[in-house]
């Protein structure tokens, strides 16, 4: 069976990606082994947290893209797939319009911008994570994040 294989590997890891949740180590580690990334929850649920945060708001204001588009451009300018929510028509013609031109490519500027919030929030003690399922916090099970389910941001 390939999948209990120890020669196995995942085609796809699809983990919780935004400037707030970078992941890094992860990204890293995949990108490594020739593991596609898929980001699930990109724009965090919806958080106005997330899509009002300041420097993503200015990056918005500036490139003239919706702070939406700011964060799965983010995503898909580092080779990472995006899964979004669409609660409307209108959602998903906003999501698909990253393709365009205009938002395919934001500045090295914006990245640097976008990949430092990540710094901010750990400073000020914040968590990133939006995605808390209560099953993950489960004391002595191998695939726990640990005891504490943190606050959402």
């Amino acid at each position: 069976d390939n999948c209990t294989s120890p020669n196995s590997r995942p085609s796809v890891n699809q983990i919780e990606r935004h400037p707030f949740m970078p992941q890094w180590d992860v990204f890293e580690y995949c990108v490594n082994r020739d593991i596609a990334i898929q980001a699930h929850s990109p724009l965090g649920q919806g958080s106005t947290t997330l899509l009002e945060h300041p420097a993503i708001k200015s990056i918005a204001l500036e490139t003239g893209i919706t702070p939406a588009q700011v964060l799965l451009a983010w995503n898909i300018h580092q080779g990472v797939a995006v899964v979004t929510k669409c609660s409307s028509e209108s959602h998903m013609e906003e999501n698909m319009s990253i393709f365009d031109r205009r938002c395919s490519g934001l500045a090295p500027k914006h990245m640097e911008t976008l990949d430092e919030i990540r710094c901010d929030l750990e400073k000020r003690g914040g968590e990133g994570r939006f995605v808390n399922p209560p099953f993950m916090y489960k004391k002595g099970a191998v695939y726990s994040w640990g005891d504490y389910i943190p606050p959402r941001p």
